[in-house]
Formats: C-alpha cells, sequence, structure tokens
C-alpha cells in the first residue's frame, strides 16, 4: 500500500508526477487498491476547482483531507469550473464512484453540478463510506442533489446542506441524498441534513429503497437545531432557492450565528398605582430557554416564560 500525497490545487494532468507538482486528480490515477491520497500542509483550506471534469474512482483507494489530525475536512473541492458562483453547463460533479470500494473522509464537497448526483455519484455497485465530510450547494438536474446512490453509501458525521435537485415528474427527488431502489445496505450515523430543495419531492432522502440503519440528526430547514431526534425523512423541503446560505469559501458552513428573535416575549402592563409601588431594584425579565444543539450549530431560543401574575399584574388587567 503506498500514500500519495497531493502538493498543487491546481487541476490538472500533464505526467508531471514529481513530488511538488502532483494534482489530486493525477494522484488518482496513479493510486492502486489498497493506497491513500492525502495533501501536503501547504494546502490547508485551499479549494481545488475542477476545471477538467469530474473525478472518476474505479479503484479501492481512500482519500483523506484530514491535513491536521481533527477529524475535519480541511481540504474543499469544487465543481465550479468558470468559478462563477453558478452552477451551468461548464460545470462537473465532483465523484463519480463506479464498481468499487473507496473511502471519502474530510473533505467538503461544493458546487457540483450534473444531470444525478450533483457532488457524488455511486454507480455499477460500488460501495462508497463518506466520513467527516460536507456536502452542500450541489445542483443536479434530476435525482440526488448532493449524492445520488446506486449503490452501497455509508455516511458517518455527515453534513448535506443547501443541496438542491432540479426538474418536475419524478426528476427532481432527493435535494440531499436520492437511494436509486437498490437492495444493497446503507447507513446514516450521526448525519446532518438540512435545507436541502428538491423540485419534485424528497427534500431530504427519498427513496425506493430506504437506509437499512440511519441515526441521523435531522432538521427541518433553518428552523429547528438538531438536537436529537430524526425529523421525518420523507417530507420535501419546498422552500424557495434564495433560502440557501452564503458559506465562506473555504470554511465548513455552519447554521446561522444569530438566534432567532424571542417568540414569547413576556408583557409590557401599563403603569398602574400599585405597580408603582414596586421596587425599581426588582424588574420582571422574561427567562429564555436554551434547546440542546449539536456541535457547532447553534443553540436556538425556544419559549420565553412569563411571569405569574401578582396582585399588581391581576388589577392591572
Amino acid at each position: 500500500m503506498t500514500t500519495f500525497t497531493v502538493t498543487i490545487a491546481t487541476d490538472e494532468s500533464d505526467g508531471d508526477l514529481s513530488i511538488g507538482d502532483l494534482s489530486l486528480r493525477e494522484a488518482i490515477a496513479i493510486a492502486s487498491a489498497g493506497d491513500t491520497i492525502n495533501f501536503d500542509a501547504s494546502l490547508s483550506g485551499a479549494e481545488l476547482r475542477l476545471t477538467m471534469g469530474e473525478l472518476v474512482l474505479t479503484s479501492d483507494i481512500t482519500i483523506d483531507g484530514d491535513i491536521d489530525g481533527d477529524d475535519r475536512a480541511d481540504i474543499v473541492i469544487s465543481g465550479d469550473a468558470d468559478g462563477s458562483g453558478f452552477a451551468n453547463e461548464g460545470d462537473s460533479r465532483i465523484f463519480t464512484i463506479s464498481g468499487t470500494e473507496a473511502t471519502i473522509r474530510s473533505l467538503a464537497l461544493t458546487d457540483g453540478y450534473a444531470d444525478k448526483g450533483g457532488a457524488i455519484k455511486i454507480e455499477n455497485g460500488a460501495s462508497l463510506d463518506l466520513v467527516d465530510s460536507t456536502v452542500y450547494r450541489n445542483t443536479s438536474l434530476g435525482a440526488g442533489g448532493g449524492i445520488y446512490n446506486a449503490g452501497t453509501l455509508q455516511a458517518t458525521n455527515v453534513t448535506l446542506v443547501a443541496n438542491y435537485a432540479l426538474g418536475q415528474s419524478g426528476l427532481g427527488s432527493g435535494g440531499a441524498i436520492y437511494f436509486a431502489g437498490t437492495s444493497f445496505d446503507n447507513t446514516l450515523v450521526n448525519t446532518t441534513v438540512y435545507s436541502n430543495i428538491a423540485d419534485y419531492s424528497g427534500g431530504a432522502l427519498p427513496s425506493p429503497s430506504a437506509p437499512t440503519s440511519a441515526s441521523p440528526t435531522a432538521r427541518s430547514p433553518a428552523t429547528t437545531p438538531p438536537a436529537t431526534a430524526a425529523a421525518s425523512m420523507s417530507t420535501p423541503d419546498r422552500r424557495s432557492r434564495s433560502s440557501t446560505r452564503s458559506f465562506p469559501e473555504t470554511a465548513l458552513p455552519r447554521a446561522p450565528t444569530s438566534p432567532r428573535p424571542d417568540r414569547n416575549p413576556a408583557p409590557s402592563l401599563p403603569p398602574t398605582a400599585s405597580s408603582a409601588r414596586r421596587s425599581a431594584s426588582t424588574p420582571t425579565t422574561a427567562a429564555t430557554s436554551t434547546a440542546a444543539a449539536a456541535p457547532g450549530l447553534p443553540s436556538s431560543p425556544t419559549t420565553a416564560a412569563r411571569c405569574r401574575p401578582c396582585r399588581s399584574c391581576r388589577a392591572a388587567s
């Protein structure tokens, strides 16, 4: 087993495989079953923009983007070939996994664009182990805005956010992941799914063959914090496309950092003779309870506690 280290962010395949001039595309081309591809420390936080089309994995290899050992993505791979920030015909899917068993670890996959699976397509009975990664802001013209799975998918500690499946009449299904009627085992563990969009059905995970086991952290778009239990996977997310968020170029996406306003503020009572006698040093405030949130996501205020009516309040009412 051999480890190849990617040393340049440029997408190229010029035949020069010397140390200091190895691209991800070139590393994939020379890797064999059992090999690992990692990234030089100088590329930490870099965006690798694909200008030569998608990357096809046909060998049992591992691609590991965790440079500093914290189980987080340090490399962003973008399918936005022209750097326009818009999905168009010149852009590409990021990975196709075909007839093999591959592992993708600690990568952020964004701005992919394809007919099926904007970021990843798993085909020909292939198997993908996707770990500690983020799949965001990808677009498909059919099923699977983020991932199209016609094989086996094992997703662990993965976030799928703001992916978009276009099309009607059954085409635009599975904003996050589309399971293409396979009979293979699919597992989602500690996986967060939110703010994905499908024009036809299943903003999150529509599937003729649902995952055989799942412990996802799911949230409805931009409202409920992903604290514990999973939300319904079959409810379409039909929010407008403007609901997707803008993320830093190299940082992983995060949920909004500003909390929602208090939904049930304590009432403001008119001054009365009895209330005027109350001590100014004991103001009435509305206590706010906070729901527990998953790591990396903000806590969200829930309901505010109202004060219990005292004699002054009852007199005022």
